[in-house]
């Protein structure tokens, strides 16, 4: 026979949204994967959506929107690089994220953004990132030049 008080007796559940990022639908199906395995995993934790972007940025302009609404507790990526490979970018995210009372959570990252150690620490990862990113552009550029002059 069930309580009354059974309900009173439950503890809340963290909600999650998981958001993925890539170019490769195979990779992005990977990470859809391993980010519903990672919620599984932690007792407490209800996934209440799941979004994903291949090049344009649509859903992760959702999830911002949906933070501004309570709608859930924290954001789950795989990597932060998922979010943005850009300083200034992932500032604003952060920062939008924190005014909505809400976070991003990592799996391949454990950064605890309430900190300023994990804030800087995040930074620091998107400035790797941005590097990376524009170092490729310039390989790119170069090795596509060479081939011009090869080509001549």
């Amino acid at each position: 026979m069930r309580s009354d008080h059974a309900e009173a007796d439950v503890t809340p559940s963290v909600r999650v949204v998981t958001y993925a990022r890539d170019c490769d639908q195979r990779t992005l199906g990977v990470q859809s994967a391993l980010l519903r395995q990672y919620v599984r995993d932690h007792d407490g934790w209800e996934l209440v959506g799941e979004l994903s972007d291949c090049e344009a940025r649509q859903s992760l302009r959702r999830a911002l929107c949906e933070a501004r609404t309570g709608a859930y507790d924290f954001l789950l990526v795989h990597s932060l690089t998922r979010l943005s490979r850009s300083i200034v970018e992932m500032s604003r995210i952060l920062r939008l994220l924190e005014s909505s009372d809400m976070t991003v959570r990592s799996v391949a990252e454990p950064v605890d953004l309430r900190w300023p150690s994990g804030r800087l620490l995040t930074q620091f990862l998107a400035a790797m990132a941005e590097y990376e990113r524009e170092s490729h552009r310039a390989r790119t550029a170069a090795h596509k030049r060479a081939r011009t002059r090869r080509c001549r």
